[in-house]
C-alpha cells in the first residue's frame, strides 16, 4: 500500500483495512512492513483528530464522576 495523508472517508477505511491484515499477519515493530504499519497509524490518528474531534468533558461532570467512583458524597 502507498501511505499518503488520508483525504477521504474512502482512504481512511482503505488504510484501516491494511493496517488490519498486517495486524492479522503479526508483523513485527521492527521490519519494513513494521515501519509502513506504524506510518499508517499516524496517519489514521492524524485524519481521525482532524474529523471525528473528542469534546473535553465538563469538569463539574468530571468531578462528580469521579466523587460516585468513590463512594464520596
Amino acid at each position: 500500500m502507498e501511505l499518503k495523508i488520508i483525504k477521504t472517508k474512502k482512504q481512511y477505511q482503505a488504510c484501516l483495512d491494511w493496517i488490519d491484515k498486517k495486524f492479522d499477519t503479526k508483523v513485527k515493530i521492527n521490519t519494513a512492513d513494521g515501519e509502513k504499519v506504524q506510518v499508517g497509524l499516524l496517519l489514521v490518528k492524524q485524519y481521525e483528530d482532524a474529523n471525528y474531534p473528542v469534546p473535553l468533558p465538563n469538569a463539574i461532570d468530571a468531578i462528580k464522576l469521579k466523587m460516585l467512583d468513590m463512594g464520596l458524597k
